[in-house]
Order: C-alpha cells, then structure tokens, then sequence
C-alpha cells in the first residue's frame, strides 16, 4: 500500500459550497484533512483522517452530539493532538483508567461516548441509544418485529433486557414444536416458517450436557434438567396459534427386554422426570397454549394428562398417538382423557400400536377416526353412530379395527338386510344431500389388488405415497415384486443420512415439513434394533440394515429432490490426540456405509437428481462417493463441512473439480478447511464462501473481468492463509476509493457495479450488484 503519513488535502473551497454542508455522511481515505473539525460538525457519519485535532474541537462535536435525538457515528484518525493535555480538564475525569468519557444525551433516551487512543492515533464519538431507555411502548413495538433468534439475543445482552423481554413475553411465533427424546439425547425443533428449523441438541456427558444449537456449550445440569430450562423461556411467550405441537420418545436399547412389564416402567421411568417438568412449564403459562394439533408417543394416559389438559380447547382440532411400547396385545385407557373439554373439542383422531378400551361413543362427535383399533366394538354403539353421521351435514369418515365384535349377530336385526350380500348397509343423509355408508369387513372378503390389469394397478401405484407403497410391497411376493418392476417414484424432497457411533438416522421429506424417520440401531457384531412406526429386530450389522432399505427406496426415486444430506456424528473420536488416529478410526466407520451408498446410486438407470449436496467430510474420497452419480443437470449447489475442525486442516478436490456435476454448480459454500486448487476453478460460480489456501493479484483479476462481464448478480466471499502479488493490488486495480482496500468498476452492460473490497490481511469479497432502477 503506499505511503500515506504526508499526504495531506486541501478542503477549504469544499467547505464553503451549499453541497457540502447539506452532505450526512463523508468518508475518505489516503491522506490527512486540514481543515477544522468544525467544517465537520454538521454530519451524522464521519470515517476520515485529520491533520490535527484540538480540544475544544472535540468539545463542540460533544455538545453537538448530546443535543441529538438521532444516532451519531465519527470515527478519525489524527497527525497531531494539539492540546491533548487538557482532555481531563475539559470531559472530567478519565473512566476505568482509559482516555474514554460518558454523557447523557439531552433527551435522556442515550448516552455519549468518546474514546481518544493515543498509541493509535485515533478518536471515536459516538452516540448511542439505549433500548431500555426507549419508551415502553416502542420497545413493544420493536419486539413485535423481532423473530425467536433476534429475541433470544435480546435476552443474553444484560440483565435490563432479559427483564424487559420477560416482562413483555414477546410472541416467538413458533409453527411447529417437536421434542424427540432418546436415551443420552434430546432434540428440540422448532419451525418458525415451517421450512427452516431451529434444531437444539442435548447430549449426555457424564455428569454434564452439551447443549448444541450454532455453537456447543457445556451446562452443569442434567440433560432432562437442561432442555426443560430452555423450553420454559420459550413456551412462556408463544401466543399465536401453533400448527403442531409433538412429543416423541426414541428408547431403542428397551425394545430388546423380552418382559413388557419390565420394558413399561423402564420407559416410564426414563421418560417421566421430562414431562412432569413440561407439565410444570405449560401449567405455569397464563393461558392455555394454542396448537391445531397434538402429536404423542404413549406409554398409557399419564402422557397425555400431563400435556393434553394445557392445550387451548378453542384451537386443538387434531390428536394422534403413537405407542413407545409395541408390545403385541397392548391397550390403552381413556378414561380421564375422554372427560376433558379438549377431547371434547377434537375433530379428527388417530391412533396407532395399542387396543382403546372405551365405547364408540365417546368418539361419536368426531369428524374422523382414522385406523383406530378398538378393543370392543357393540351393534348399539354403530347405531349411535349412524344416527349421528345421518344427521350431519358435513362430510364425516370413521376406520376402525377390532378386537371383538359382542354382538355381531344383531346387524341385520338392527340395520336391516345387507347390500349385495356383504355387510355393507348405505342410507340417505337427512338433508337429502349425500349418503351414508358403512361396512365391516374380515380379512377373508378382500379382493386381490393382483387380479386388476396391470395399466390399473400401474393408475394406483402412481396416487400412492412412500408409506403406502413400502406397505403394499410387505404384502407378499407377488406384490412385491410388481412395485419393483414399475418402480414408482417416490418423490422424497429431502434426503437425509445422519451417522452416529451406533446408530443412523435416515429422514425422508415429502412435504418439507413433517419427515419420516427411521432409526438404526445397534453396536458392531450385534443385531439391529431398526425403528419406524413400529420397531423390529433384524439379524444384520447397523451400517448393512440402513443399506439395505436405501437401496429399495432410492432405486425408485424418479423426481428431483431438494436436497441430500450426509452427515457423520461421532463425537467419542475427538477426544483421540492424534489426528492420524482420529483420521483412521473416522474411515473405518464411514467408508463402508459409503461404499454401499456409492453402488446403489451407480446401479441406478439414471444420476438421481437433486438440487443440493451437503456433506461432512474428512477428504474428497467422502465426495467422489457420492457426488459422481448425481445429475449435473439438476445440481445446483454443494455445501461440505469439514468432520475435525484441527488448524491448518486442508482439503485437496483435485478429482472433484474435473467432474461434470462440479462444473455445472451454480453455489458453493465449505466450512471448517482450506481449499488448496487454484481460483479459477471455482470462477464459473455465481456464489462462493470458503477458504483458500492461496489467492493472488492474477486471480482476482480474473474474477474482476468475469463479475464485469456478467448480466446477473454474483458475490464471492473468500478467506486465504496467503495472498500473493499484494503489492501489485493497484497497479492492476488502480488507486484505492476509500480508507479501506476497496475498488469500484461498472458492468459491461452499464446495469450494475463490480466492487471489491477486502478486510485486513485475511478476507476478500467481491461482488456484481445490479441497478435497482
């Protein structure tokens, strides 16, 4: 850079001109103003160099400062204090030993802040505004635009803000709450748009909890302790109307207890600590939280009691259980849940995994009974029904399985004579609108689905979700072996493939918000605890388990995802001081799931397609598993995360940029590695955040002239360990604009600016903003 320390500029025509004094804001660079700081006192914004500086100069920009109701910003450096001497006699005296001085301003809702560094050189004025010294009433309005992230911000700046925040229980507006409990974890998420979740993950270490959300930290509290905390900030301030809220229960390791007895009070006792705190949470709020719908794993209806009576019965419109036991046989009481205003209130219920003691009729007002399992069932309790559904005048759908049918032989009796000769009876509604039908049926009077021509059943497969077609394929042989010879797409949006010590967690999408989830689980040499809706135990290693389902599912993937996801969650490893070892051990655990991941996308007919790639990584050879047999055509951004994040780690992509899919890419972002391949393979990009090992002046230039050329937005954020050629910066760029390392072309097309500016010695942005008008 050159040499600045005598050159000075001459401004004393500049000052005299009506412009300059209507100007706000001024900034300059690469030499030292003479004249007064008084020509300057009129600005809200200062970034400049001054000649010399002198004490009752600062003194009438303080003066000028504390008079201002709006937010004032100078920061300079200087040749020469003048008088530097009489600071302390002039502002008082000196705060905490430093050159700094601190002043209300005039209106009280500020305060004046004035720092002199005389190492340096420099001064900085500045008025702040204080938000507790706003009114009441538009800090309330100010928390009224402020999302769950911005506000829990808020919190951690001092004491005064968390008070207000918590006095005020600003709306944090949650969507979707889901709490997933599993034997050393917790994982809340919550959606607040209903795509992007905040996902906070508590870990059991040994006496401790790592908490997990952007950054780790280490609470001294038990794990259930933990989460409870955090979710009694939360909770106390939602106040609009949730779509869902869902409390889920993971505990694999219990499945495999051959007692139901003993499996039920071990859940009961790992899962009861958490909800007796979630009870205390939601019975503390002033009023009722407001969901849409509950969404529970029970054990019996202790769950619920402890969740379902704090819910808004205005709002709650939908309930489905799911059992935590799967245990052959298993029922469940409803006895204190069926007197609540809340299950009064429900339109539509599900249950799924356990036998319901109580009668039909406290299911009468329902809208929707889907694939209930009912322990008994009575010809009355079907005749109230019918009444009901007869007089209703909106549409109403009642599935149900059972156990015992008491009184079977009363259903002509009561119904008259069945149509067609099965048990199917059908009457017109009371409003003479539509009509209503029902039937039972026994397993022996179903059609054959292989018996339809195949063009049909070919029609059926295509309305049919995931769930329904893995269904269909576990009917028997012959079904199965049609769905794999038509191979219906499947349609996942999101893919993702979580590996843990003993244990993956494959997610799929369809609708981007509410995933199906299977977890595999087990130790090396042992079987596989493989768990879904229902859970089974499989004579298989963990890592083969996982593969074997992926395999089925993605070889009939036909649409274009959103999104892949592979990811490795190995925590114990870096505790390993060696990164040799920690590298080795690493592969060993990954290498052969991603040898398997790599020939089933190779043995498909076609590049599955997706949109984006995210990986963890430890080299490229994670990459060239999987990033080969994507479809360039589709793929528009890839995302890679380095496994250990050790100082200096780089990572070589020699392979992957020689690939077709890498030279389609549109975006690429790469956290925790320096990259050591040259710039220019990364110049087709329109947008690119990492590190690189080297950058030089050749480079950049060559990215200058592609941003000029462009027609289109592009912006390129880039770290380096080394830049070379720096000296040769404005030879090839020409003289700076500013103070920074900052230079401005037009485009080509005259429709935008290329700026590039760099920060320090270690950080350069370059980017083609377009024109607004």
């Amino acid at each position: 850079m050159r040499n600045v320390s005598d050159q000075t500029s001459v401004m004393d025509e500049i000052v005299k001109l009506e412009q300059w004094k209507q100007i706000r804001k001024f900034m300059s660079a690469g030499f030292f103003v003479t004249e007064s700081l008084n020509h300057f006192a009129h600005l809200s914004s200062l970034v400049t160099l001054m000649e010399t500086v002198k004490t009752d100069e600062l003194l009438s920009l303080k003066e000028r400062f504390v008079a201002s109701s709006t937010r004032l910003y100078f920061d300079f450096k200087y040749n020469k204090f003048v008088d530097g001497q009489r600071l302390v006699e002039v502002f008082g005296p000196l705060m905490n030993g430093k050159r700094e001085w601190e002043f209300d301003a005039a209106d009280g809702l500020g305060k004046v802040k004035i720092s002199v560094w005389v190492p340096n050189k420099s001064i900085k004025i500045e008025h702040m505004i204080n938000l507790l010294d706003l009114p009441d009433l538009a800090m309330s309005n100010v928390l009224g635009y402020l999302d769950l992230n911005a506000i829990l911000t808020l919190r951690k700046v001092n004491r005064g803000l968390r008070a207000f925040v918590d006095e005020e229980k600003p709306d944090f507006k949650i969507k979707i709450l889901s709490i997933w409990l599993e034997p050393d974890n917790v994982s809340l998420r919550f959606f607040i748009d209903e795509k992007n979740p905040i996902r906070i993950e508590y870990w059991k270490k040994g006496d401790t909890t790592s908490v997990s959300w952007r950054r780790t930290q280490i609470v001294n509290l038990d794990i259930m302790k933990a989460c409870a905390n955090d979710l009694e900030i939360i909770l106390k301030n939602q106040k609009s109307i949730s779509k869902e809220i869902g409390v889920s229960f993971n505990i694999p390791e219990f499945q495999r207890r051959a007692d139901a007895n003993e499996y039920k009070a071990l859940l009961i006792q790992r899962t009861e600590p958490f909800l007796a705190d979630l009870k205390r949470i939601l019975g503390s709020r002033n009023h009722k939280i407001q969901t849409r719908l509950l969404r529970m794993d029970v054990i019996d209806q202790f769950q619920m009691m402890a969740v379902l009576p704090y819910l808004c019965p205005e709002t709650l419109r939908v309930m489905s259980l799911r059992s935590s036991g799967h245990v052959p046989g298993h029922t469940l009481k409803m006895d204190e849940i069926v007197k609540l205003e809340q299950w009064k209130r429900i339109q539509k219920f599900m249950s799924q995994g356990f036998y319901i003691t109580e009668s039909l009729n406290h299911f009468a007002h329902l809208s929707s009974l889907g694939h209930a399992l009912m322990k008994t069932v009575k010809t009355d309790e079907l005749l109230l029904l019918k009444e009901i559904v007869i007089a209703s005048s909106t549409p109403k759908y009642f599935h149900f399985n059972y156990c015992e049918f008491v009184d079977e032989e009363r259903l002509v009796e009561v119904f008259g004579p069945p149509m067609n000769g099965e048990k199917e009876w059908q009457f017109d509604a009371a409003d003479g609108r539509g009509k209503v039908k029902f039937n039972v049926w026994h397993n022996g009077g179903m059609a054959n689905l292989l018996d339809l021509p195949d063009l049909v059943m070919s029609y059926l497969l295509g309305y049919l979700d995931f769930n329904a077609l893995l269904t269909l394929r576990k009917v028997n042989r012959a079904l199965r072996e049609f769905v794999d010879e038509k191979k219906p797409d499947f349609k996942i949006k999101t893919l993702y493939i979580l590996l843990r010590p003993n244990k993956v967690r494959v997610s799929f999408y369809f609708d981007e918000n509410d995933p199906i989830r299977v977890e595999y689980y087990g130790k090396v040499g042992d079987p596989t605890s493989v768990s879904c809706r229902r859970r089974k135990i499989v004579n298989i290693d963990v890592m083969k388990a996982c593969t074997n389902d992926l395999e089925i599912i993605l070889k009939n993937q036909k649409s274009i995802s959103k999104e892949i996801g592979v990811f490795f969650y190995l925590q114990h490893y870096k505790k390993k001081s060696w990164n040799d070892e920690y590298d080795a051990r690493l592969k060993q655990r990954t290498e052969p799931f991603l040898a398997d991941f790599k020939r089933i996308l190779g043995s498909r007919n076609h590049k599955i397609q997706t949109k984006l790639l995210r990986m963890d990584v430890i080299d490229q050879c994670q990459v060239m598993a999987v990033f080969p047999c994507l479809c360039p055509k589709t793929l528009r951004d890839m995302t890679l995360r380095v496994l250990r994040k050790v100082p200096g780690q780089t990572l070589e992509m020699d392979q992957i940029v020689k690939l077709e899919q890498w030279k389609r890419i549109q975006r690429f972002l790469s956290e925790g590695f320096r990259i050591t391949e040259p710039l220019h393979y990364f110049a087709h990009l329109s947008s690119l955040n990492t590190y690189m090992e080297t950058v030089s002046t050749d480079e950049l230039f060559m990215l200058k002239e592609r941003f000029v050329a462009s027609s289109t937005p592009l912006c390129f954020n880039l770290k380096f360990e080394w830049f070379l050629n720096g000296e040769r910066l404005e030879e090839v760029f020409g003289r700076l604009l500013t103070r920074e390392v900052a230079w401005e072309f037009d485009a080509a097309d005259g429709q935008g600016k290329v700026k590039i500016i760099a920060s320090g010695c270690e950080s350069i942005r370059i980017e083609h903003v377009r024109s607004v008008l």
